[in-house]
Formats: C-alpha cells, sequence, structure tokens
C-alpha cells in the first residue's frame, strides 16, 4: 500500500509530459503553415509557445530567429540563433547549420546591393550587373534585381549574360522575357556569337566520335567568328593532331611518323611516334644485316644513330655495324682484286672507328692498302729488242699483266738471211747457178736464220714477269761471195736447209716502263742458246 501513492504520481507525470508532446508538436505544425505562407510576423508571436511548452528545447528559438531573417533583421535572428544552438540536438543542428549558412548568404546580400548600386551609379555597367544576377541568384523572388542584371547586360550589348538570365525557368516563363531572349538573339552580335557557339559545338561532337579532319574544319568556322579565341584554337590544333596521328598510323612507315613529329603544333603522340621510329629503325636494320644487304643495313641504323643519337640502343646497333663491317672486310680480304681490297680497307675503317675494341684492324688495313697496290698495278704492253748470238736482230712485243695470264710474239733473223742474194745459188756440190760476173766463193759459210715465236707471259711477284713460248726456226746454210773489188754477198745453198720447233724461256723485269729480259732457247733439250733484250712498255 505504502507505493501506491509513488504509483499515482509517476502515471499523472506521463499523462502530462504526454499532453505536452502533443501541444509542442501542434504549434510547431503551425508554424511550418505559416512559414510556407510566408507570415513571418505571426511567426514570432507563435514560437513562444514552443518555448514554454518544451523549455529544454531550441526550437522556438530556432524558429524565432528564421522569422527575423526573412524580415531582415539580421542581428536578431544572429542573436535567437545563438540560443537555439545552447539548447540543439543532433536534429536541430542540421537546421541550425543551413539557417547559419543563409545568413552569412544575408550578409552578404546586403553588400551585394550597395556594391550593386554604387557600380551602377558609376557607370560600370557589365560590373553592376554582375552584382545584379548574384543578388537575383540568392533570392530568385526578386525578379527585379533580375530585369535590371538583364538592363545593364542589353546596355553593354553583353547578350550572351542576358540571354542567360532569360533562359532561367523562373524568368522565361514570362511573355515579355519571350520576346525580349527572341530580339536579343537577332542582333549581329549574337548571330557571331551564335555562329561561334554552333560551330564549337558541333566541332566537338565531331571529335568525340573521331571525326577529326570534319572537327578541325568545324573549329576553323569557330575561329572565323572569334579569330583569336583560345578554345577554338586548342581544340582545332587537337583534331588536327589526331587527325594526323591516324593518317601517320594509316600509313605506318617511318616517313609517315616522321612528318608527325616534323609538325610545328600540338603533337599528343610526339613520344609514341618516335619510339615507333626507333623500333622501326631497330628492326629493318638488324633485317638487312642479316640478308647482308649493306646499303639498307647502313641506312636505317645510321639514320638512328644520326637522328637518336642519346637513344637506348646506340651500343646494340654499334655491336651490329661492327661485326658485319668486320665480316665484310675480312671475306673481301682474301680476294686478288682491287675492287675487293678496296672494300676491305673500307670496311675495316668503319670497324676501326665503331667497334669497342680494336681487333688489330691498324694491322689489316697496311695489308689490304699493300694488296690493294698489287693488284691494282696496271696491265700493260711492251716492245723489246732481243740479242741472240746466233740470231742477233729480234723484237718482241707483246702483254705483261697485273694479275692475268699475257702474251708475246717475238721474230728473229741474222745478217746472212737477211742479206741473201738472190741472183746466184749453189748446192753441195759447189755447182753454181746465175751470173757470178766478178764474184768467188771465199771459203766462208755461216747458217742463215729466221725464227718467229709465240708464248705466254706471267707475274711471278713484282716487278718480275717469266715468260714461256715456242715456235718454228728456218735455216739455210750461205756462203760468202766476194767480188774483185772486196763486195760481199750471200749466197744460198739450196742442198743444206732445215726447219725445226724451238722452245724459249726466260725473265722479264719492269720497271716504270722500261724493261730487260734474259733467257734461254732450245731446239733439242741438250743444247741451249742464251738471249737479252731491253725495251719500254707502256
Amino acid at each position: 500500500m505504502k507505493y501506491i501513492p509513488f504509483l499515482l504520481f509517476i502515471v499523472l507525470y506521463s499523462f502530462s509530459s504526454n499532453a505536452q508532446e502533443t501541444k509542442f508538436k501542434e504549434v510547431e505544425e503551425k508554424i511550418k503553415s505559416l512559414m510556407l505562407a510566408n507570415k513571418w510576423d505571426d511567426i514570432l508571436l507563435l514560437a513562444p509557445d514552443l518555448i514554454v511548452e518544451a523549455p529544454t528545447k531550441g526550437d522556438g528559438f530556432y524558429y524565432t530567429a528564421y522569422a527575423f531573417l526573412m524580415l531582415k533583421d539580421l542581428n536578431k535572428a544572429k542573436e535567437y540563433m545563438d540560443l537555439a544552438e545552447t539548447l540543439s540536438d543532433d536534429d536541430l543542428n542540421l537546421k541550425l547549420q543551413k539557417l547559419k549558412s543563409q545568413l552569412n548568404v544575408a550578409g552578404g546580400a546586403d553588400r551585394l546591393l550597395e556594391n550593386a548600386k554604387k557600380l551602377q551609379n558609376k557607370g560600370e555597367n557589365k560590373s553592376s550587373a554582375e552584382e545584379w544576377k548574384k543578388l537575383w541568384e540568392i533570392d530568385k523572388s526578386k525578379t527585379e534585381y533580375a530585369l535590371n542584371a538583364i538592363e545593364l547586360f542589353i546596355e553593354g550589348k553583353h547578350y550572351p549574360e542576358a540571354l542567360e538570365i532569360l533562359a532561367d525557368n523562373t524568368i522565361k516563363a514570362d511573355q515579355n522575357a519571350t520576346k525580349l531572349f527572341q530580339r536579343i538573339n537577332q542582333t549581329p552580335e549574337m548571330n557571331k556569337i551564335n555562329g561561334y557557339n554552333s560551330a564549337m559545338e558541333d566541332g566537338k561532337r565531331l571529335f568525340s566520335k573521331g571525326y577529326f579532319k570534319d572537327a578541325s574544319n568545324k573549329f576553323n568556322i569557330a575561329l572565323g567568328f572569334k579569330p583569336t579565341d583560345n578554345d577554338a584554337s586548342d581544340m582545332k590544333a587537337k583534331s588536327e593532331d589526331e587527325n594526323a596521328w591516324n593518317t601517320a598510323v594509316s600509313s605506318n612507315t617511318i616517313p609517315s611518323y616522321e612528318k608527325y613529329i616534323a609538325r610545328s603544333v600540338f603533337k599528343k603522340y610526339d613520344s609514341k611516334a618516335v619510339a615507333i621510329i626507333k623500333s622501326s629503325l631497330l628492326f629493318y636494320g638488324e633485317k638487312a644485316a642479316k640478308e647482308n644487304n649493306v646499303a639498307n643495313m647502313e641506312y636505317y641504323l645510321n639514320k638512328y644513330l644520326k637522328d637518336f643519337p642519346r637513344g637506348e640502343d646506340i651500343n646494340r646497333i654499334n655491336t651490329i655495324l661492327c661485326s658485319n663491317y668486320a665480316r665484310i672486310a675480312d671475306e673481301n680480304s682474301i680476294l686478288k682484286d682491287v675492287f675487293s681490297q678496296q672494300t676491305a680497307i673500307d670496311n675495316y675503317s668503319k670497324a676501326k672507328k665503331i667497334c669497342f675494341k680494336n681487333d688489330d684492324f691498324d694491322k689489316k688495313l697496311r695489308i689490304a692498302q699493300k694488296l690493294k697496290t698489287r693488284y691494282g698495278r696496271p696491265d700493260r704492253y711492251f716492245v723489246s729488242y732481243v740479242y741472240d748470238k746466233a740470231v742477233p736482230i729480234g723484237v718482241s712485243m707483246g702483254t705483261i699483266n697485273n694479275t692475268s695470264i699475257g702474251f708475246f710474239l717475238l721474230g728473229r733473223i741474222n745478217d746472212p738471211l737477211l742479206s741473201s742474194y738472190s741472183g746466184i745459188t749453189t748446192n753441195n756440190k759447189g755447182e753454181v747457178t746465175g751470173e757470178t760476173g766478178s764474184y768467188s766463193f771465199s771459203g766462208t759459210k755461216s747458217l742463215g736464220t729466221g725464227e718467229i715465236e709465240i708464248g705466254i707471259t706471267k707475274k711471278i711477284t713484282f716487278p718480275f714477269w717469266v715468260y714461256a713460248g715456242g715456235g718454228v726456226s728456218f735455216n739455210q746454210e750461205h756462203l760468202d761471195f766476194k767480188s774483185s773489188s772486196g763486195q760481199q754477198i750471200w749466197v744460198k745453198n739450196t742442198d743444206n736447209k732445215k726447219t725445226n720447233a724451238i722452245f724459249d724461256a726466260g725473265l722479264i723485269l719492269d720497271v716504270g716502263g722500261f724493261n730487260i729480259r734474259g733467257g734461254g732457247k732450245t731446239s733439242d733439250f741438250k743444247s741451249v742458246s742464251y738471249s737479252v733484250g731491253i725495251g719500254f712498255s707502256l
């Protein structure tokens, strides 16, 4: 029984508390209705009831602050907002943060209004119009602010700014606003601006779809309306760059990528183009090296070295060039002709410059130079007088070649055959035919000889050539007849003549166009007669 009074108190307090909560909500709903109706004075009268119903909550102070804000009493609004913050909960805190922002804006609005009027009085129409526009954006119910901004923008022919305000939903519904919108769009200035905007819009749409050439044309049209416009210039440059890159990729050749790089304008893919050129030069250079195509190897790899002296493949390229130059030089150094030796010299010289280590190239160069000189000596023609004791009158002519076999022709004759008298002949019986006149046999006999040979010449080592040949020797006995006055004639012995084969061999020394020779001749390989000669070559 002793707990009954306490329980009754609890029940009565609970009923009282619920009643207060219900009353609080009723008052708050009325305030919200008044806010929708913009009845701010009524809210100031009703908001204290919330404080009475819930003195530990800050909602009454909040609504009071909000009403003062709408009535432009910013000081009172801040005062009640501060009271509300001392009694706020999480839900009220969100409302207070929004209210604080509105207070800050409202404070700024006063400054904007003052500044807008000041600028307008100074005749700074555009700046003033921008301030009126900001005021209108704070509270779009203030259409007079918007109209002020529009009027000032039109006066300064800042039509796009005026049209931007007229396009707002809160303004464009007005019939007069629509007519003004249309009239502004028909001005020359707006025709120019609209042409620019249309061209830019079309250009950007084409750019996004990858039609870069067409996009560039559109941006060029935009520049016709605004020649100094940076946006149009930049978009045109980007479009041309994309189009140039697509052209380069479509051709996919080293020259096409070089043409792209050579452009002086915006180059988005410059580094990519450089990388493709480098890899292509290296690929084709290596391919040519493997195919032993020296000209192409040098073209691609030397172009890389020239265009990219600090490229990452420099060592690799030098190695390729070095090994191929050395190989080509070695292959040609063993060939016995001037061209091959010159090729060896050229490639040893290149290898010497580019190889990391000197593979005794100096020695190989010296050898190749000597061989070039040796193989480079010209083939020469020669004419020589050849003396043989038995047949002293001889002439030889022919060629002495540097690397190939040469040929010679040799003719000899002696005095009895050369001076033979055809008016008298004799035989082994001593019978004489013809008119001897005052001539009689002196008792001297001689063998008249004529020889002709053909043979070959071959260089042993400069300046020596060997010659060898063969031919025929015609021999006929001649008798010496003298007249009473002492005149001599040679008379043929018709019974004593013969023809036999001869073989000849020897050496020729030829230096500076002068040559001497010596050799031996035989007809039976038992006895040898020697000959010498002297002559010239050219």
